[in-house]
């Protein structure tokens, strides 16, 4: 199965995906397609990888008749198309848009760091603390034409207590989640039907508190 990687801002997520992803995912990566020149970085590992590193830089896209996001999305289809990207798995600010969304529908995953549908959008993890919020997390989910809105695939539920300002103790979360993604996908497990996500064989009846109960001897 041949998959992507959209990324925007630091694209710390993939940094740790390409140091400490499995054999399997990383054999399946083909492309990483960033919108942001400080991700330069990501060019040598990806190359020592075999895989392609292309960046569009977002803030030098000149205005057109198309908008900047429609150019963004039209340039990552046709390198969607021509390495046979089968899933494409978004950590990417910017929403796409156009021909992607039809004929990538259900194959573009966002990783979304809120429970959605509360708190879409950017610096979601501060809106969700200044709010007041109990819980804190993630979403993975498939991407539709509006901002965070399509199909969930699967969310991370956490205590906002063990939220000290440290970004990467609710984010992290989401490298688990594609890691187990990507298998789900691979086995076939994972269908959308009325824009509604099944994983065949997954337990979902299981629960969280916060605190949690407290049985007596």
């Amino acid at each position: 199965m041949n998959i992507a990687f959209y990324v925007s801002g630091k694209a710390g997520r993939l940094k740790k995906i390409l140091e400490h992803g499995s054999e399997e995912l990383i054999k399946s990566t083909k492309l990483i397609f960033s919108d942001d020149r400080q991700n330069s970085f990501l060019e040598k590992p990806a190359l020592g990888l075999a895989i392609e590193y292309h960046c569009l830089d977002y803030q030098a896209i000149r205005r057109t008749d198309r908008s900047r996001n429609l150019i963004l999305s039209d340039e990552l289809l046709e390198l969607l198309r021509r390495h046979s990207v089968e899933y494409c798995f978004s950590f990417g600010d910017h929403l796409l848009k156009g021909e992607i969304l039809n004929e990538y529908k259900y194959r573009l995953i966002n990783f979304h760091p809120s429970i959605l549908p509360m708190f879409p959008g950017r610096l979601s993890v501060d809106q969700a603390v200044d709010a007041g919020s109990n819980l804190l997390g993630n979403t993975a989910h498939f991407i539709g034409p509006g901002v965070d809105d399509g199909p969930i695939i699967m969310q991370h539920v956490v205590s906002a207590r063990v939220f000290k300002g440290d970004y990467d103790s609710i984010l992290d979360q989401q490298v688990v989640m594609l890691e187990q993604i990507f298998a789900w996908l691979r086995s076939g497990r994972l269908s959308v039907n009325d824009d509604e996500v099944t994983v065949f064989g997954a337990n979902y009846q299981g629960s969280a508190f916060f605190p949690e109960l407290e049985t007596e001897e």
